[in-house]
């Protein structure tokens, strides 16, 4: 269980539902999550959520590597992505449930999650921008491209397992450093685990997990 194979998806559909296609930030992801592999595995999570789920490629990479030994669960506040994600889960033959819902605000769980998923919105824009509708829903982060990202961490360390990871996309605008210092005060610690410079940015794969008490 070494390798994650990454799952076929409609581009017809996404056209038609005009959903985020995967891109460089979509494959670095699964790239570092399959350099995790090893670990993630050894800890067998329970739960596995994916935070803006557009396509719904990465909860279906990661459900087809757990299959039936996690509950996948995914969430995007935007309809028609909630509904390409359950055809690409149903396209790669594997179980996720879906919400439509903003973020945290529709995940009502008994338990704790095991493992986070979270793409956000990362483009810096006016603020108003992350109110529209459709596919800017996938892009637009308001200032500094973490307007979105800044309304979720609170949430996680209490949604989070002592022995949960998040695993969480970024760019250098979005100051990284500065990020994983502000999650101090809500226990949990970061680092780069990837990093990945394509046309005109650089991206981040940062991974947090509970501190130590």
């Amino acid at each position: 269980m070494s390798s994650i194979v990454t799952p076929q998806w409609s581009f017809s559909l996404l056209k038609e539902k005009d959903v985020y296609e995967p891109a460089e930030d979509s494959f670095l992801l699964l790239d570092a999550i399959e350099q995790d592999l090893k670990q993630l595995t050894s800890t067998k999570p329970n739960i596995i959520l994916e935070i803006g789920s557009g396509s719904g490629v990465i909860i279906t990479a990661l459900a087809s590597v757990f299959k039936t030994d996690a509950f996948c669960l995914a969430v995007d506040i935007n309809i028609d992505a909630c509904t390409v994600t359950k055809n690409t889960a149903q396209l790669n033959n594997v179980q996720v449930d879906v919400i439509n819902a903003n973020l945290l605000d529709g995940v009502h769980l008994r338990e704790a999650i095991d493992v986070i998923v979270f793409n956000p919105p990362y483009v810096a824009t006016e603020s108003e921008e992350t109110l529209v509708e459709g596919i800017a829903q996938a892009w637009a982060g308001g200032e500094n491209g973490r307007e979105i990202l800044d309304r979720l961490l609170p949430s996680i360390s209490k949604a989070i397992s002592n022995t949960g990871v998040l695993y969480l996309v970024a760019i250098s605008y979005n100051d990284v450093e500065n990020l994983i210092v502000q999650m101090k005060p809500y226990d949990l610690k970061g680092e780069i685990i990837m990093r990945r410079q394509i046309q005109g940015e650089l991206l981040f794969i940062l991974k947090f997990s509970k501190m130590s008490k």
